[in-house]
């Protein structure tokens, strides 16, 4: 599991947003909760990003998705590249 922390707060909707932009039209960014987002490449590459807010700002948590076997695959392909996406979109606005 990858986490960011912001010290500010960012809404579900704002981090759809980045990372749909970020990773461009070959991942698929869908809100699942109002704290969770599940991103897919295809049917085996998928990710899921967990949004918790506190007074000190946002914690973003990114992990592979699937089963153990997947999430393995998944931690050193999609994981990376949404964490470096979100490291991306929200380092020049800290």
């Amino acid at each position: 599991m990858s986490t960011v922390q912001l010290n500010y707060e960012v809404s579900l909707e704002e981090i759809q947003r980045a990372l749909s932009n970020a990773l461009g039209p070959a991942y698929r960014v869908r809100a699942t909760s109002d704290s969770m987002l599940k991103i897919k490449r295809n049917n085996v590459i998928t990710a899921t990003v967990r949004v918790s807010r506190s007074e000190e700002g946002t914690t973003v948590r990114v992990r592979g998705g699937g089963l153990i076997v997947a999430r393995v695959l998944d931690s050193f392909t999609i994981t990376p590249k949404v964490r470096h996406a979100l490291d991306r979109s929200y380092t020049r606005a800290a």
